[in-house]
């Protein structure tokens, strides 16, 4: 494969890892309704009959997903940003198409298992706070700058010391107010709580409670200001160029092992966003 061929490939990876750090997709997208579906009981605790409901329900999913058609036209680097929101929009319109399951295993929820999951944010909340928002500024930079070489050696392999440093500029020159990126992070796991415990204490009707599920997800991502919709359209900006800049110091070899990790999980991305 031509070398700017891996950089494309590679910058779909980092995109993925970089900015929406979705452990589901690192570890492999052909695995997704096993993993999703041990994430949905990590946090809620299921039980036996909300557990084969769930798988159920994500193979049939997933099913749908692959049954689009493929992305004819590979990535380049100019079109980072636009194919990142491409991505999204087509990855939105994924998790509406399963609004209707989700609706259905909402209504089965009950307070201990929200209380499960209140336990399980509050659990991630704090490993949040000391990777990013513990100490002095410069301290706080290192904990970022940790996340981002990790992320980056999930895909390419280990970098050399050199790499690491130029990784360290880099996380400097394209900043993220993760004071910020918490706020949002408390706001979206509230809402959602919200959301179930209305759920639960009305249950209404499966129509009901998919539009109250379907209103959550369309404030998810820019919430409900401009201030919210400015701050996170930054975030990604920031965090597109980082990565950008990532692949241009990349080694061809490192390329090489990305393209390895690659190549079983990423033809799924492109299936998620080929359908428009």
């Amino acid at each position: 494969m031509p070398l700017f061929s891996h950089i494309r490939l590679i910058l779909i990876s980092l995109l993925l890892v970089t900015i929406s750090a979705c452990s589901s997709i690192q570890l492999g997208y052909n695995q997704g309704d096993t993993l999703i579906r041990w994430w949905i009981d990590d946090y809620v605790d299921l039980n036996e009959a909300q557990s084969e409901f769930v798988a159920a329900a994500l193979k049939r999913q997933f099913s749908w997903h692959r049954s689009e058609r493929k992305l004819g036209k590979p990535l380049t680097v100019p079109e980072a940003l636009d194919s990142y929101q491409d991505m999204r929009k087509h990855i939105t319109a994924a998790i509406e198409h399963m609004s209707r399951d989700a609706a259905t295993l909402a209504l089965s929820m009950n307070l201990d298992q929200l209380k499960v999951m209140e336990k399980k944010y509050a659990k991630t909340n704090e490993k949040f706070r000391k990777q990013y928002l513990s100490g002095s500024p410069a301290q706080r930079l290192e904990g970022r700058t940790e996340k981002v070489i990790e992320n980056t050696e999930n895909i390419v392999g280990s970098v050399s010391k050199d790499q690491a440093n130029q990784i360290a500029k880099l996380v400097e020159a394209y900043p993220v107010d993760m004071d910020g990126v918490y706020k949002e992070r408390i706001r979206r796991q509230k809402d959602l709580i919200a959301v179930l415990r209305k759920i639960i204490a009305e249950k209404p009707s499966i129509d009901v409670t998919e539009t109250l599920l379907l209103k959550y997800i369309q404030t998810f991502e820019y919430g409900y200001t401009q201030e919210q919709k400015e701050f996170e359209m930054a975030r990604l900006d920031s965090s597109v160029k980082l990565t950008v800049a990532i692949t241009q110091i990349m080694t061809e070899s490192q390329r090489k092992n990305a393209q390895d990790k690659v190549g079983d999980w990423i033809d799924d991305i492109k299936v998620l966003i080929a359908n428009r």
